[in-house]
């Protein structure tokens, strides 16, 4: 099934689109049609990672003939998974889009759409089919303004269920169009599909108003109103079938989205200052209901649900420009709720409809969060610049009070307050046109607060320091870029003194990377990559600053490589690739291993530009790995991209 797929998958669309790429002046003059090959593109990318094969072609290609303009494309994904039950899933979209310009405010054309899914762990939706045409009139009576009408016809699979039926639908597209200095912009799609037993709908529309009062202010106002419903068919057992008649339910599931924003900026206040307002208020409705529901016996996962969603969003930003000081400062504003409604049944008693109520009602929650934030550079002498960034975040976040439910014990509240802190400052030097360096010092803390008792042994600082450099150096035959990192994550429990369920905790890190390549001569070139990492895990004592390590990772990688230039932008490299983890615990402070990971192999990277229109790009690399008690095993990885564009 997977290789019949793929060759019919290179037959019916790759070779086709690159037939007619490949057709001569000549044969197009003969044909007495002037045709103007836009961009025919090929992207083809494989990857094979331990056991997993990935592969990926599309094929796109705009022409034009005269007044007839055609665009094609098609994205094709496999993926192979070789285990001990061996996994293929294959998907593939194909489209053309052919117009016709009768005149030249009216096009006439035809869309045909494909999708084809195959899945052989048969999960979910793992057959699927779609293949629909499209006739569409567009008529266009100024520039700037056209509609769409749309006349179709669907055929549709799912779950071996076999549909078909009409579809219509309306585009109507305003494009900057200035009324009264203010700029209009407006786009409503909507599509009806009408197969067999279901019937999905989609509603996309939107519209901004601009305005430019000066050259310094401009406001943008804008609406959005989604609406989205499918309807998926849902195997029934073999009782529910024989009594509704049919194997299959259908589940229809709308989502409305609904919102609105506001944005104000102005600018060159005073000559040094930019302001910015940004408000926004989004609704979102999502509804899951169900054809069939067996009433007898009575079950409370019957009764269909709604979810309701609202979201505030408020916020405001300073620019400064003071010389060779320059700031941003940012506060923002969010409220979010959201609620989970049970759609009640009469035929079902009341315990029921109470019960999953109830669970619902677990799922509520609304929160409070609010920002503050500032990004500041200062330029010093030399083109040195010191940055520093700030950043303030407080979060509110609550669930329904406890007096809502009939069963409180069952109740876990997770109501909290999040308190975060981030600073970081930040130096950076160049030294030369060859050479910049940078160092820069982080300080990360997190309170968590958990309001009831059921939680609050979870209570935690979370405290994180970080102090790192990086550098580069360029020249005509070195270029070499290194960084160096040492982090600090401590998790200190408000109440472990009182507890004995939870312990504080640290984790400490040591990181070091350097990639160097040298030209040994115009064509001959060597990479050098290095990689060292040690990282410690243990209990923590914070009073006393004190750590019980339990748990040391040593990791170790490195790269050399002799490459070749065939130009300036094609090459390719050979070498050398190894790897070494080591974990180890510690009894009575001392260090004992518990297992190693080595591995070894060679390496080789190209990259080709054959022609203007024509990259490659591969790597491959084989790891001979040894394991602890175990014996060494050989694994291949590969990738490979190919870009053509014509």
């Amino acid at each position: 099934m997977h290789c019949n797929l793929l060759e019919f998958y290179f037959a019916l669309f790759v070779f086709p689109l690159l037939h007619l790429s490949s057709v001569s002046a000549q044969t197009l003059s003969a044909m007495d049609t002037t045709i103007q090959l836009n961009a025919t593109q090929i992207r083809t990318n494989y990857s094979k990672q331990l056991n997993i094969h990935t592969f990926t072609n599309s094929v796109s290609a705009v022409y034009n003939f005269n007044r007839f303009t055609v665009n094609a494309g098609n994205t094709f994904n496999s993926t192979f998974i070789d285990a001990v039950s061996k996994n293929i899933r294959d998907d593939n979209t194909f489209f053309i889009d052919s117009r016709y310009a009768i005149f030249d405010q009216f096009k006439l054309g035809g869309l045909f759409r494909s999708r084809i899914v195959t899945d052989n762990r048969r999960i979910g939706l793992s057959d699927v089919s779609e293949n629909s045409f499209e006739l569409i009139a567009e008529y266009a009576p100024i520039y700037n303004i056209s509609v769409r009408p749309v006349l179709g016809y669907k055929l549709d699979k799912q779950l071996e269920q076999n549909d078909k039926g009409f579809i219509y639908g309306l585009n109507s597209i305003f494009d900057n169009v200035n009324l009264s200095n203010y700029l209009f912009n407006s786009n409503v799609k909507y599509l009806n599909e009408e197969i067999g037993r279901r019937n999905n709908i989609t509603l996309n529309s939107s519209l901004s108003v601009n305005k430019h009062f000066t050259s310094d202010v401009f406001n943008s106002f804008n609406f959005e109103f989604n609406k989205i419903t499918r309807d998926f068919y849902l195997k029934l057992d073999s009782a529910k079938a024989d009594f509704f008649g049919s194997d299959l339910n259908i589940e229809t599931r709308d989502d409305d989205v609904l919102m609105l924003s506001e944005n104000l900026k102005y600018n060159n206040i005073f000559n040094f200052m930019d302001f910015e307002f940004i408000g926004g208020l989004y609704f979102r409705n999502v509804e899951r209901n169900t054809l069939y529901k067996l009433t007898s016996p009575p079950s409370k996962n019957v009764f269909d649900t709604r979810i309701d969603e609202f979201r505030l969003n408020l916020g405001t930003r300073f620019k400064l420009r003071l010389g060779d000081f320059n700031s941003n400062f940012k506060a923002n504003y969010t409220e979010r709720d959201e609620k989970h409604i049970v759609k009640n049944i009469s035929e079902i008693p009341e315990n029921f409809y109470l019960d999953r109520v109830e669970d619902e009602l677990k799922k509520n929650n609304s929160s409070v969060r609010f920002q503050l934030g500032s990004e500041s550079a200062y330029n010093l002498v030399n083109h040195d610049t010191l940055y520093l960034n700030l950043f303030l975040s407080k979060l509110v976040y609550n669930t329904p009070s406890i007096s809502n439910f009939t069963n409180k014990s069952n109740i876990f509240r997770d109501d909290r307050d999040e308190l975060l802190y981030i600073a970081r400052l930040t130096y950076k030097k160049f030294f030369s046109k060859f050479f910049s360096a940078s160092i820069f010092v982080e300080a990360y803390m997190n309170h968590l607060v958990y309001i009831y008792a059921e939680r609050s042994s979870n209570n935690n600082w979370n405290r994180v320091i970080r102090l790192a450099s990086n550098s580069n150096y360029t020249d005509k035959v070195l270029t070499s870029s290194n960084s160096f990192e040492v982090l600090a994550n401590y998790t200190i429990y408000d109440f472990e003194d009182i507890l004995n369920t939870v312990r504080s905790f640290s984790f400490r890190q040591f990181s070091f990377t350097d990639t160097t390549q040298i030209n040994l001569s115009k064509v001959f070139f060597t990479t050098v990559s290095g990689n060292i990492k040690l990282s410690e895990q243990g209990s923590l004592n914070w009073r006393s600053f004190s750590t019980k390590p339990a748990r040391y990772i040593e990791e170790y990688s490195g790269e050399l490589k002799l490459g070749y230039r065939l130009n300036h932008l094609s090459f390719f490299n050979l070498g050398i690739r190894t790897f070494r983890y080591i974990e180890s615990r510690f009894e009575k402070g001392e260090k004992v291993e518990n297992s190693r990971i080595e591995s070894i192999g060679p390496v080789f990277d190209i990259s080709v530009r054959f022609r203007e229109d024509l990259y490659l790009i591969g790597t491959s690399w084989i790891e001979y790995i040894s394991q602890s008690s175990k014996s060494t095993r050989r694994i291949v990885n590969f990738n490979l991209r190919i870009l053509l564009t014509i």
